[in-house]
């Protein structure tokens, strides 16, 4: 049974305005579609996706919408990630913190609200930030419990 759907134009725009404004993003990268998968939930997938019909799922998971707004996945932060312009560095020695799950404080010059998280050129998923804290976003089954 097939639980997908390509978006459509509208839904396409709709969600473009949201990243646009939650991180900075302002197109999906070239070559992608957003697919629309279960409730809230979204994915990019090639942009040949139209002849999968009968795939049960197709592309990668890279958002889903909760109260604090568009959440990207970890893998939805390592493609969307490069094109967005509200960033949170963290050090290297605080990846496995974050990666465990913690939140961290930080220094940003960003106005209160979602990130992207990265370390490097390592993205890390995203969180929430808000003078100096930055609030962990990665979903407790992603978080690893020891490194």
């Amino acid at each position: 049974m097939r639980i997908w759907r390509r978006a459509s134009e509208d839904e396409v725009r709709q969600f473009l305005s949201r990243l646009e404004r939650e991180y900075g993003i302002s197109r999906l990268p070239e070559g992608w579609v957003l697919v629309i998968s279960g409730k809230k939930r979204f994915r990019l997938a090639a942009s040949g996706v139209a002849s999968l019909d009968q795939a049960r799922q197709v592309g990668v998971y890279i958002a889903k919408e909760t109260p604090f707004g568009l959440i990207l996945s970890i893998e939805g932060s390592q493609i969307l990630g490069p094109l967005a312009s509200r960033v949170v560095e963290v050090p290297e020695r605080d990846v496995e913190r974050w990666i465990a799950g913690e939140d961290l404080e930080v220094q940003a010059d960003l106005e209160p609200g979602l990130v992207v998280v990265r370390c490097g050129d390592l993205y890390l998923g995203s969180g929430v930030y808000s003078r100096g804290k930055l609030k962990n976003m990665v979903p407790s089954a992603r978080r690893l419990s020891s490194l």
